[in-house]
């Protein structure tokens, strides 16, 4: 590694850190941030609150015995995402570029950071397929799979990315897909279209499911059906703009064919899915930004990497792996 990357990592991870202090001792305890922290603060008594999507809370229980607060225990796990965030910088691209500072640096914004505590499984589970993106051989994936699973059920729908990596890239990396995507969301907008109320009947009448998994969607269910008529997560027109850029961005400018590189054709599939998700659920605001979340909450950091991509296609610099 460059004296320039190691210098560039160095100051990332000293700008993450103090961020990341700023945004625990600044934390609102509302919405989501209030239920981890009573969460937290009872995990002796109750070991698994999100019931089979265990993970997370036996990091809590692990920390609790270890004597640590919930500010102190959320500082730790959002610090995990800074290896893994500097070693897909660095499996994009060696080369220290106005674009590669931008997209590893996006990642410093209080609001960014924020969102890492704010929606703490969801995060989690994005780290774990970050870890699936950098591995090549399904066997070594196995583990990971499983663990990403139980983190949060909700990324069952990445897993095809990663067994069946070929076929699923070819359909979400398409910018057909991504135009009818945009499309989607256009019809969303103006007709108010919501398939929310569809899918949540359809769950209903799955029953040939494992029980495990059953317990889950309906609790899920139950959650998007209390809060669709609630004002609990509006949708911000900011976040839906940054939402919509890189789209654009990916559309216009980045050569999907000339891209040969795992870690970036899984990258670009997770945003491909997350933001078709996001216009086809769009009026259903809770739900869109949950499944769509990577969309609606990292459209900066993938306007940054879009914009990278066009520029280390256009000089052939993109690292082959």
């Amino acid at each position: 590694m460059s004296k320039a990357s190691l210098s560039k990592y160095f100051i990332f991870v000293i700008l993450f850190t103090i961020v990341l202090l700023y945004k625990i001792y600044t934390i609102e305890l509302i919405s989501d941030n209030l239920n981890y922290y009573n969460v937290y603060n009872n995990i002796q008594n109750d070991s698994m609150p999100f019931q089979y999507e265990f993970i997370l809370s036996l990091l809590m229980y692990i920390s609790s015995l270890l004597g640590m607060d919930y500010y102190q225990f959320t500082f730790f796990k959002v610090l995990t995402f800074l290896p893994i965030i500097i070693y897909v910088d660095k499996n994009i691209s060696n080369r220290n570029n106005i674009f590669s500072y931008l997209f590893l640096f996006s990642f410093i914004s209080p609001p960014m950071i924020g969102t890492l505590i704010f929606l703490a499984r969801q995060s989690l589970s994005l780290e774990f397929f970050l870890l699936l993106s950098l591995i090549h051989g399904f066997r070594k994936k196995i583990p990971i799979l499983i663990i990403m699973f139980f983190t949060h059920m909700g990324s069952i729908i990445w897993m095809p990315i990663f067994l069946w990596h070929k076929r699923i890239v070819a359909i979400l990396n398409s910018k057909l897909f991504w135009v009818i995507s945009l499309f989607i969301l256009v019809v969303s907008i103006f007709t108010g279209m919501d398939l929310t109320k569809t899918l949540i009947q359809y769950l209903s009448t799955l029953n040939n499911l494992p029980s495990f998994l059953m317990a889950n969607l309906a609790r899920k269910r139950d959650f998007y059906v209390i809060h669709e008529e609630t004002d609990f997560d509006t949708l911000s027109i900011l976040n839906t703009f940054f939402a919509i850029l890189p789209v654009l961005i990916y559309i216009i400018m980045v050569k999907t064919k000339e891209i040969e590189h795992y870690t970036i054709e899984c990258l670009c599939a997770l945003y491909g899915l997350s933001f078709f998700l996001f216009a086809l659920f769009y009026n259903n605001q809770i739900f869109a930004t949950r499944v769509g979340f990577v969309a609606y909450f990292f459209g900066v950091q993938y306007l940054f990497l879009f914009l990278l991509l066009a520029y280390l296609n256009k000089r052939n610099f993109l690292n082959g792996r």
